[in-house]
C-alpha cells in the first residue's frame, strides 16, 4: 500500500505541481534571501509572516491527494483489498514526511544562514522553539484538519467548515480592528472569537523585534496545545481502532479544553495592530486623561519612597509582591501612587500593628488611606497585570524606568504631547521618581539598570526601575551594560557594537560641549540597550534620559537625540519654546553635527522645502516659519558659522533667557 500511495501521488500531475512549488518557492525564495544577506532572526520572521501561504499550500494539496479516491474508483478498491480508511492513513504518513522534510531543509537554510551571515551563534540554540510555534505547529494543525476533512463522508460540510477556519486564521481576519473603541464592545467580543485561532504569527507587516522574539508568549504555546490535541483526537477517531477511540478522544479532548480555558486567562502579549489598545493605546490613555496634555512639572505628592523591595514573577503576566517604604514630611493618613491601570492590586497592608490600611484604585491611582496618621510606613502591595504595550511575561519583558509599572508617590502625567516637535506624543519618559534604595527579586534573568548582587537578584540607588528581558545578553563592558545578539550581522561583533555606542557617545558630548551645553549630567552614564520597540509605539526618539543611565536601541545615540530630550524635559522655558518657529524647526529637522556650517544647511533646507509646497496648501504658520529661517539666514551671512549656531544652542536650551523669536534676533543684532 505504501508503494500504491507513492505511485499514486507521483501520477497526480496538480499534487507533483503543488508539491514542487512549495519545495521550489520556499527553499528557493530563502535561499535567495540568505545570499543577499539576511540574518537567521530575519529569515525566520520573514517565514512566520509569509506562514499563511505555506499553510494553504499544503492544505490545498493534502485536500486533494487525500479526497482524489472519491472521485475515482480507486477508493472502493483500496478498501476492499487494504481495509477501510487504509489509503487515507498512508496518505497522512506520506504527506506528513514531505511536511517533516520541507521544514528540515528550511531549518537546514536557518542555519546556513545564520553561519553566513549573523555577528553571533546565538541564533542556532534560540530559533528552535520559536520555528515550532510560529512556522511548524500551524502546518501540523492545517495538515490534520485537513486530513479530517478531506476522508469524511460528508465532503462538503466539512470543507465549508475548513474554508472558515482559514479565513479565521489568515492575516484578512487581523484587519478587523477599531481605531476608536466602541461603545458596544464588539471589538473584544471579536478578540474572543478569534483568539483560538491565532496560531500564526500576528501583525506581521512590522519589523521583527528582536529583544521579545516571534510572540512565544505562554498563552499562545496553550492554543497551539489545544489545536494539537483536537487535531489528534480527531484522527484518532477517524483511523484508531476502536477500542483506542473513545479513551484518546477524551484524554486528548479534555486537555485541549483545559489549555484552550487557560489561554482566555489576563496574559501579556505584544501585538502592534491598528486598534484603539494596540498601536493607539496611547491616544486612548489620553483621552481618558481631562488634564493638560503638555508636559507639566509633577505636584509634591507630601511624601517620598525611601526604598523598594520588589519581588517579581514572570508568568502569562507580571506579579508583584513589593514593599515600599513611604516617609512623610509631616504625618499623614493618605497616600496617593501612580500605577498603570493595567495592573490589578490584589491586596495592600501595613507591617506595622493595628493600623489597617484601605485602598481604591481609579484608572492610574492608587490611593491608600490608614486609620491615623503615619511619618513612615512600610507598605505591602500584591499587584498583576500587563500593560497593552510594553510587555511582561515568562519569554520577555520591555518595562521601561518611566512607565509606571511600579507604584510612583503622587499623581503622575503619564503620556504627553510636544506642541513644539510637531505634536508629538509619547509616554511620558521625564517620568521619574526621587533617587532611592531598590531591591529586586525575579524568578527569570533580568537586565536592569540595577547591579546583580545574587541569582536573579538585583540591588541600587537610581531614579527609576528599567526591566528587560528576553533575547539579551549582559556584557562585561562597564558602560554598555547588554546587546541584543539577534540584531548583529555578520562583519559587526558584540565587542564593535559595544564600542560604537561608546564612540557615538562621546562624539555627542564633544558636539554638546563644543556649541556650549553643560554635560556634567551625562558624564559617566551607564547605556541600557534595547529594541526599537521601546520606542516605536510612542515617539521618534528611540533614546531616553535618566539620572545614571540611557536606555535606548542601537546607534540612537547622536548630539541632536541628546539635545531634542535635554530641551524637552525643560518645563521652564516650554511656553517660549512652543511659541518659536525657530526652536520648533530646529528640533524638527535639525541635525546638530560638529560642523556648524553643516548644521545651519539641515535647518535652512527646511526652509527650502517648505517654499517648495504647492502655495494653496501653504499654512500660515509655515509662511511665518519660511520668514523666521529666512531672517535667521541673513545672519548666516554676515556672522560666522560657529557663533550663530551657539547663539542658536543657547537659544533652544535656555528659551526664557531670550523670551522670543524678535527678541532672539534682537539679541544677533547688537553682536
Amino acid at each position: 500500500m505504501n508503494r500504491f500511495v507513492i505511485k499514486h501521488f507521483f501520477r497526480q500531475k496538480i499534487c507533483l505541481i503543488l508539491g514542487l512549488l512549495l519545495y521550489a518557492v520556499g527553499w528557493g525564495f530563502l535561499l535567495f534571501l540568505a545570499s543577499r544577506g539576511f540574518s537567521g532572526f530575519m529569515l525566520l520572521h520573514t517565514l512566520a509572516r509569509g506562514c499563511f501561504y505555506i499553510c494553504f499550500g499544503w492544505v490545498c494539496l493534502t485536500f486533494y491527494f487525500i479526497s482524489s479516491p472519491n472521485r475515482s474508483d480507486i477508493k472502493e478498491a483500496s478498501d476492499s483489498i487494504c481495509g477501510t480508511s487504509v489509503y487515507e492513513k498512508k496518505s497522512l504518513f506520506f504527506i506528513s514526511g514531505l511536511v517533516l522534510l520541507w521544514n528540515a531543509g528550511m531549518c537546514l537554510i536557518l542555519i546556513f544562514a545564520s553561519l553566513q551571515n549573523d555577528g553571533t551563534d546565538y541564533f542556532l540554540s534560540w530559533f528552535w522553539g520559536e520555528y515550532f510555534i510560529n512556522v511548524l505547529s500551524p502546518q501540523l494543525i492545517c495538515l490534520l484538519l485537513t486530513f479530517c476533512v478531506a476522508s469524511s463522508q460528508n465532503l462538503l460540510r466539512w470543507l465549508t467548515v475548513e474554508i472558515i477556519f482559514l479565513l479565521l486564521i489568515s492575516p484578512i481576519a487581523e484587519r478587523f480592528v477599531w481605531i476608536k473603541k466602541p461603545t458596544f464592545p464588539i471589538d473584544q467580543i471579536w478578540k474572543k472569537i478569534r483568539w483560538p485561532f491565532t496560531i500564526l504569527y500576528q501583525n506581521g507587516e512590522w519589523a521583527g523585534d528582536i529583544q521579545g522574539g516571534l510572540q512565544m508568549e505562554p498563552t499562545r504555546i496553550y492554543v497551539h496545545i489545544f489545536w494539537l490535541a483536537l487535531c489528534a483526537a480527531l484522527v484518532i477517531g477517524k483511523a484508531a481502532r476502536r477500542k483506542w477511540k473513545f479513551s484518546g478522544i477524551a484524554v486528548l479532548g479534555g486537555i485541549g479544553a483545559a489549555f484552550l480555558i487557560f489561554s482566555y486567562l489576563p496574559a501579556s502579549t505584544y501585538r502592534l495592530n491598528n486598534s484603539w489598545d494596540g498601536m493607539f493605546k496611547l491616544n486612548w490613555d489620553m483621552a481618558q486623561d481631562p488634564g493638560p496634555h503638555t508636559l507639566q512639572k509633577p505636584d509634591d505628592p507630601g511624601f517620598y519612597v525611601k526604598e523598594y523591595n520588589l519581588n517579581l514573577t514572570f508568568g502569562r503576566e507580571l506579579s508583584v509582591e513589593g514593599r515600599i517604604r513611604a516617609v512623610t514630611k509631616e504625618p499623614r493618613k493618605e497616600f496617593c501612587f501612580t500605577l498603570d491601570d493595567g495592573f490589578q492590586v490584589k491586596a495592600v497592608t501595613l507591617e506595622a500593628n493595628r493600623i489597617q490600611p484601605s485602598f481604591e484604585q481609579k484608572g492610574n491611582l492608587l490611593s491608600i488611606t490608614l486609620d491615623r496618621a503615619v511619618e513612615e510606613a512600610d507598605f505591602t502591595i500584591r499587584y498583576a497585570g500587563h500593560h497593552e504595550v510594553y510587555y511582561a511575561h515568562r519569554q520577555g519583558a520591555m518595562l521601561p524606568g518611566w512607565l509606571p509599572w511600579y507604584p510612583m508617590a503622587g499623581e503622575r502625567q503619564t503620556a504627553v504631547v510636544y506642541p513644539e516637535w510637531g505634536n508629538m506624543r509619547e509616554y511620558n519618559p521625564y517620568n521619574t521618581i526621587p533617587e532611592t534604595d531598590i531591591t529586586l527579586h525575579s524568578n527569570i534573568p533580568l537586565t536592569t539598570n540595577l547591579d546583580p548582587v545574587g541569582t536573579n537578584c538585583y540591588r541600587g540607588i537610581s531614579d527609576s526601575i528599567t526591566v528587560l528581558a528576553g533575547a539579551l545578553e549582559t556584557s562585561k563592558d562597564p558602560v554598555v551594560k547588554d546587546y541584543l545578539p539577534l540584531g548583529l550581522v555578520a562583519g559587526d561583533t558584540p565587542e564593535q557594537l559595544i564600542e560604537r555606542q561608546k564612540e557615538q557617545f562621546s562624539e555627542a558630548i564633544s558636539v554638546l560641549e563644543q556649541y556650549g551645553a553643560d554635560t556634567s549630567d551625562l558624564q559617566g552614564k551607564k547605556i541600557l540597550l534595547a529594541s526599537e520597540d521601546v520606542g516605536r509605539n510612542t515617539s521618534l526618539i528611540r533614546l531616553f534620559l535618566f539620572d545614571d543611565y540611557i536606555l535606548m536601541s542601537e546607534d540612537q545615540l547622536s548630539a541632536q537625540s541628546l539635545l531634542t530630550r535635554m530641551v524637552l524635559s525643560d518645563t521652564e522655558g516650554k511656553e517660549v519654546r512652543e511659541a518659536s518657529d525657530i526652536i520648533t524647526t530646529f528640533l524638527m529637522h535639525g541635525r546638530l553635527t560638529e560642523d556648524p556650517e553643516e548644521s545651519l544647511e539641515s535647518l535652512f533646507l527646511a526652509s527650502e522645502i517648505l517654499k517648495n509646497q504647492d502655495p494653496s496648501l501653504l499654512s500660515p504658520q509655515n509662511s511665518q516659519k519660511i520668514e523666521s529661517l529666512e531672517r535667521l539666514k541673513g545672519f548666516a551671512d554676515t556672522m560666522d558659522s560657529e557663533s550663530l549656531m551657539k547663539k542658536l544652542f543657547d537659544y533652544t536650551l535656555h528659551p526664557e533667557t531670550y523670551g522670543s523669536d524678535e527678541n532672539f534676533f534682537n539679541a544677533l543684532e547688537s553682536l
